[in-house]
């Protein structure tokens, strides 16, 4: 076989597998390896988390508001600017599939760890005075 139809083979089956996949990310240049991550996240029928960690400029909040803007149900909020109250109330109300949060190494201790509660668990549970509200994700 010719090189130019391995070529043309192999461009057409990577064309066939993209055929199912969101064409999301096009705003971003490079980063390749971290759309294909995002974009299998994004596919998979299981929860899946995921933490960038990177130096400021490194795209990060590009990909969160990249994914804000093409999925309605997302729900992007800034750790600095979070209460647990406010962010609970969110998550009862709007049930996101992606729960999309920039800066959450600012966010309180407590708050962190009610996130970390509902990602290992998929329970999400608010008790106030009398009243319990609690829902599974799973």
């Amino acid at each position: 076989m010719n090189t130019f139809l391995k070529q043309s083979l192999s461009g057409l089956w990577k064309d066939v597998l993209n055929v199912n996949r969101p064409f999301i990310f096009e705003e971003i240049v490079g980063h390749q390896d971290i759309k294909e991550i995002f974009t299998n996240a994004i596919l998979s029928k299981r929860p899946v988390h995921l933490l960038l960690v990177g130096r400021p400029g490194s795209a990060k909040t590009l990909f969160l508001t990249e994914i804000m803007r093409k999925y309605k149900k997302s729900y992007f909020v800034v750790g600095s600017n979070t209460t647990k109250a406010g962010l609970i109330n969110e998550l009862f109300e709007r049930r996101p599939k992606f729960l999309l949060i920039d800066e959450l190494e600012k966010m309180s201790i407590t708050d962190q760890t009610s996130l970390l509660h509902l990602m290992e668990t998929g329970i999400i549970s608010e008790t106030k005075v009398n009243k319990t509200r609690q829902d599974n994700w799973n």
